[in-house]
């Protein structure tokens, strides 16, 4: 992270003033100066709350740093631009403060806000503004959080010695994340992980184990170990082995019997199935005979359809011929009709075109008169357009005349006006005064409100306090109950512990030794104690802590009581105080109540509004009025102009209306006074026309008529004589075949009224033939099968079934008995067996993983460090960069004591694992030995706390896996290094190898001043800063 700029708005003494690292990027180091309290550490606490909500010191809260000059109107601000991995980022944050309402009067609570801005390595512009967000995301960025930031980066007035100094637990979280070695802790709880994954998993299986056990009754079962209790196991299923073989005798027999009745129940079951099936054929032999006569009249009716069905054809073909006589006949009807249709409108046609020939003269008169009239239609069409604009001209003319009219009325009317509202605005001359009163009145009634508010917020705190001292009275009455509880507990343990000590000493005492009470050797009436409670001095001690803690809490409840009630005192005196000088200042005579404070504030602010709404209705009247009559001012204006512009115009139309008179009464003495005007001329053209071309059409349309009526009726007369030859001729046909039907009928035993019904029927002959042959057929089967039944019974009778049945039921219950217990015998064995295979291998499983869990738990203690050497794996990497880092820190060391000191890392383990590893000792060359670095004096360890800081800040930057500090700021310190010590301080800052990283310092050493030419100067003036910058001596 390297700083860019830092900009502070009402923070600390800065009004708003920004520092400018960038005046710093050519020089590794830049001093901070000025007087003390003039705002120098502020820059630091600055850059620490825009990163992490947090001052540099963490001894002021984040509000605390609001400016003491900065009025209700002032946002305090911190904006801090700095660069990391080559990306600019902007934080801007503020912190919670009260500022001004942004309408209204009075004030208000702001929240705390930051917003982090960047531009992505994919050009997108980022904006965070949830401040949870924002405090992570920065974080995460740097790698530090506010507590590593001012161990590593910006070291604060009284801490640059914590890395120094602080323990190998505090160490570790540094120099995680300072290396990046979150990994290792990862790897190591990963492996702690699966130790514990292991160990529960083998409780599972122990548990699992003991469960399944419990699933086969055994004697002794919870206290037998595991090979006793398979031991157990096989006995019991030995002895139901045994049990299951003789079942299975019992059911081999039982078996043997039942398989004797069931085949002679079959073979008995089979006669009683013949016997009844033999009555049920002779049955159904008697209903099928009483269908005989039914079947005889069905094979008359079949021989009767055969014949018909063989002299089909010849029925056909009569009928065929009957049916196109009949067509033909009607045929010949319809070609007669027509005949005479076609007769009669070719003798109409004839009359028609006589009449035509009449009207032939009157045809061509009618032509010659629509040629006239033709040459004479331009001079009607010019009447026309001149009586139109005559007619135009004459409305125009008479509208001009009445706008003129109006014009002057108008005129006359808007003057009356006007003088009329310039009497009304003389009236409301005196409107201003009226409204600085009403300015006057509306301050005092906002005043008056501000006050009244002030009494409710009063009355409503105290309200508020009132209820919490009654759940306070109500805690505190339930902490005196528990108060007396613990104290008849602390008292009862108290006298029961006594009592345990009297009857211990009693015990003790032995005849001529003295009693440790009184001193007696003698002891006639020892204390006897009956069934004495146990009480220890343990026991005592946590009652009598109890009960102090009760108190105590009592003790506080009761404060608190008090204290409330003290505020409430105190508000309602504020409160009192408040209504009096209300009363006062607003001279509202008597005493009143709140709320009567506030009906009387309403009622005057009600009086206001009223004169408030009149007032403006009469300021708006005013104003309305002022436009008004300067409107009227200016359209008495415009009228003026309006009725010159208007007799100019009436003028001119005038003048056109007579010259068009005179032209059109010229232009009719030319035309025939049988037309009026060119619309009836050129009707007349076009009805006429009209006539002559509708007489012309009808002329030909007869014409061509006559012809068609004449070619039709040859044709029609055709159609009649060859339609008539042809009926003849089939006439002729029908009678031969009826004769040949006769002769038919006269020979067989079918009557002709019988035709009909045959020919409708003859689809069923198939149908009824079939019904004949099922039936001869079922006869047939009834017959053989009542022969073959008779066979099988063989004159026997019919046997008794439910009782053979009775039997076989007896029978099969007696085996389903035994084979149920057979059953239940094999369950058992089965389920036994499955219990004992799988408690076989969970104790294999269990016994591979008592290894693997004692190899996780032997590496999770290696990983943590639970083993002899007390050092974890990422605390073993962590000390090899840490030497590293002690190693370039031991070149600043050596050249700052004149190689007096050097660090090393302690090798001894410590008491605990958190003192372990990272342990720091100095090597003093002067003593020759080793000490630990706390036993520095203050300018040696501040030496040694520098010294450390730039080493680790190179390492860092020289570690690829590491997060980049580009900037060291170190807060004081330099006091406490004499001359020497303080000239190799410096030589050794100013000699940092390269240019990319910052160092500043802030202190009042005169020497760092003169020496050190890059300076941030810092100047106060009444409590105010500046910033300056000095780049040379």
């Amino acid at each position: 992270m390297k700083p860019l700029k830092l900009r502070m708005k009402y923070f600390g003494p800065y009004i708003d003033e920004t520092m400018n690292f960038t005046e710093f990027d050519n020089t590794p180091l830049f001093l901070i100066s000025g007087k003390t309290g003039s705002g120098k550490t502020t820059i630091f606490d600055a850059m620490s709350f825009a990163l992490f909500d947090h001052t540099s010191g963490d001894e002021r809260d984040a509000k605390q740093m609001r400016s003491d000059f900065a009025t209700p109107n002032d946002t305090t601000e911190v904006t801090f631009v700095f660069e990391h991995n080559g990306i600019k980022y902007t934080v801007i944050r503020s912190p919670k403060m009260n500022l001004a309402k942004k309408r209204g009067n009075g004030t208000r609570d702001v929240e705390a806000s930051v917003k982090v801005k960047y531009i992505n390595k994919e050009q997108e512009n980022i904006e965070i503004t949830k401040k949870n967000q924002a405090d992570k995301f920065l974080r995460d960025l740097i790698g530090l959080d506010a507590q590593q930031f001012t161990q590593i980066v910006l070291l604060p007035q009284g801490k640059f010695r914590n890395f120094l100094n602080t323990n190998s637990a505090d160490r570790e979280k540094i120099l995680r994340k300072l290396f990046g070695t979150s990994l290792y802790q990862k790897w190591t709880e990963k492996i702690q992980e699966q130790a514990k994954i292991n160990e529960s998993e083998n409780e599972k299986l122990t548990t699992q184990i003991q469960t399944i056990r419990q699933q086969v009754e055994i004697e002794d079962n919870d206290e037998i170990n595991d090979e006793e209790w398979i031991v157990k196991v096989n006995n019991q299923i030995e002895e139901k082995k045994k049990k299951q073989e003789k079942v299975n005798n019992d059911i081999t027999i039982s078996q043997k019997q039942l398989d004797n009745l069931v085949e002679t129940y079959q073979n008995e079951k089979v006669l009683a199935d013949s016997i009844k099936q033999k009555e049920d054929n002779i049955h159904k032999l008697q209903s099928l005979e009483n269908n005989q006569d039914k079947i005889e009249l069905k094979k008359i009716y079949a021989y009767k359809l055969a014949w018909y069905q063989k002299n089909q054809q010849i029925f056909n073909n009569k009928t065929d011929l009957e049916l196109q006589i009949k067509e033909k006949s009607d045929k010949l009807v319809l070609l007669n009709q027509e005949s005479k249709f076609l007769i009669q409108k070719h003798e109409s046609a004839k009359i028609e075109a006589q009449e035509l020939e009449k009207q032939q003269e009157n045809i061509e008169n009618l032509k010659n008169k629509i040629s006239t009239l033709e040459v004479k239609l331009p001079i009607y069409q010019d009447v026309k357009v001149n009586q139109e604009k005559l007619d135009n001209l004459d409305k125009n003319h008479q509208d001009t005349k009445n706008r003129l009219d109006n014009s002057v009325k108008e005129l006359e009317k808007q003057k009356v006006s006007y003088n009329d509202l310039e009497k009304e605005l003389a009236k409301l001359e005196n409107i201003d005064e009226k409204q600085v009163e009403l300015v006057n009145e509306n301050n005092k009634l906002t005043r008056l409100s501000e006050k009244i508010d002030l009494v409710d917020h009063l009355d409503s705190e105290i309200e508020s306090k009132k209820l919490q001292k009654e759940k306070l009275e109500k805690k505190y009455q339930e902490q005196e109950e528990l108060v007396q509880e613990s104290t008849d507990t602390e008292e009862k343990l108290n006298t029961l512990w006594v009592k345990n000590q009297i009857y211990f000493l009693a015990k003790q005492l032995a005849p001529g030794e003295p009693c440790p009470v009184c001193g007696s050797k003698e002891h006639p009436l020892p204390a006897k104690i009956d069934e004495l409670e146990q009480v220890t001095e343990e026991d005592v001690k946590l009652a009598n802590k109890k009960a102090e803690i009760e108190r105590s809490k009592a003790k506080e409840f009761k404060l608190r009581l008090t204290s409330i009630t003290d505020e409430i005192t105190e508000l309602e005196q504020n409160k009192k105080e408040s209504i009096d000088k209300i009363l006062l200042d607003f001279e509202l005579g008597e005493k009143h109540s709140l709320l009567e404070l506030q009906e009387i504030f309403q009622i005057k602010n009600d009086e206001y509004q009223k004169k408030a709404k009149d007032l403006e209705n009469k300021v708006s009247l005013k104003e309305k009025l002022k436009g008004d009559s300067q409107l009227i001012k200016n359209e008495i204006a415009n009228l003026e102009k309006e009725k010159d512009k208007l007799k100019e115009q009436y003028d001119d139309v005038y003048y056109r209306l007579k010259m068009t008179e005179t032209t059109l009464q010229e232009q009719k003495k030319q035309l025939s006074p049988e037309f009026e005007d060119v619309k009836q001329v050129e009707e007349y053209i076009t009805d006429t026309k009209k006539r002559v071309e509708d007489y012309q059409i009808n002329k030909d349309k007869i014409t061509k008529e006559l012809q068609d009526t004449k070619a039709e009726l040859i044709k029609v007369q055709a159609d009649i004589d060859s339609n008539h030859q042809e009926l003849e001729s089939k006439k002729k046909g029908l009678s031969k075949i009826n004769k040949e039907i006769t002769t038919l009928i006269e020979n067989s035993e079918i009557n002709l009224e019988e035709i009909a019904s045959l020919a409708k029927d003859l689809a069923r002959l198939d149908s009824i033939n079939n019904e004949i042959n099922s039936y001869e057929k079922q006869i047939l089967i009834v017959k053989t099968k009542i022969s073959e039944l008779d066979k099988t019974i063989n004159n026997r009778e019919m046997p008794n079934l439910v009782e053979r049945n009775s039997v076989i039921a007896d029978k099969r219950k007696e085996l389903l008995t035994f084979q149920a217990e057979f059953s239940d015998i094999t369950t058992e064995i089965n389920h036994i067996q499955k219990i004992k295979q799988e408690v076989e291998q969970l104790l294999q499983e269990q016994k591979g993983n008592y290894k693997l869990m004692a190899e996780w738990k032997q590496l999770s203690d290696v990983m943590t460090g639970k083993s002899a050497t007390k050092l974890s794996l990422e605390r073993y990497v962590l000390q090899m960069y840490l030497q590293r880092v002690l190693n370039v820190a031991n070149g600043r060391l050596k050249e700052l004591t004149q190689g007096r000191y050097s660090f090393q890392i302690k090798d001894e383990k410590g008491s605990y694992s958190s003192n372990t590893g990272l342990e720091i000792n100095i090597y003093d060359d002067n003593a020759g030995k080793v000490r630990p670095v706390q036993t520095l004096s203050g300018g040696e360890s501040f030496i040694a706390a520098l010294a450390l800081a730039l080493a680790l800040g190179e390492v860092i930057q020289a570690n690829a896996g590491g997060i980049f500090v580009d900037a060291l700021f170190v807060d004081e310190g330099f006091g406490s290094l004499d001359s020497d010590a303080l000239q190799i301080a410096l030589e050794a800052l100013q000699t940092i190898e390269g240019k990319n990283r910052m160092i500043g310092i802030i202190s009042h050493v005169k020497e760092l001043q003169e020496q050190i030419p890059f300076q941030v100067k810092i100047s106060s003036n009444y409590g105010k800063s500046k910033i300056s910058y000095r780049k040379d001596f």
